[in-house]
């Protein structure tokens, strides 16, 4: 289980939308890791100066490092740029999300990218 907050980085109107609205897995326009909601340990300025804080529970978790990530897909004879098979592996696996550790997408020294498949296991921090 994760214990810091973590982070949502989105344009200011899709932060707006998801404060009022909640979570939408739909509008994830970058699935890498598969179908899912992305969060990260630190907040990723390149995804929009709209950031979310949150609260996760994972019970198991899929850990993997950045770099390992292509060949497990690939192991698992999933294609890797189909972000609904990742999620349904992974599911089928019996992991309930994905922590990729090293995934400094943002070069801030991120410890983590953290990938939720069910909505209902995140927690909106309010301002």
């Amino acid at each position: 289980m994760l214990t810091a907050p973590v982070f949502h980085g989105a344009s200011r109107e899709s932060r707006e939308h998801i404060i009022e609205r909640g979570i939408d897995l739909w509008r994830n326009r970058t699935a890498v890791f598969g179908r899912g909601f992305s969060l990260s340990s630190q907040p990723i300025e390149r995804y929009g100066p709209g950031v979310v804080p949150a609260a996760v529970r994972l019970e198991n978790p899929l850990v993997v490092p950045l770099d390992e990530f292509p060949d497990l897909v690939q192991n698992w004879g999933v294609v890797a740029d189909d972000p609904d098979a990742i999620l349904q592996e992974v599911l089928a696996r019996g992991f309930d999300g994905i922590i990729v550790k090293g995934a400094d997408f943002n070069r801030a020294n991120q410890e983590a990218d953290i990938i939720v498949f069910d909505v209902r296991t995140i927690r909106i921090i309010p301002d």
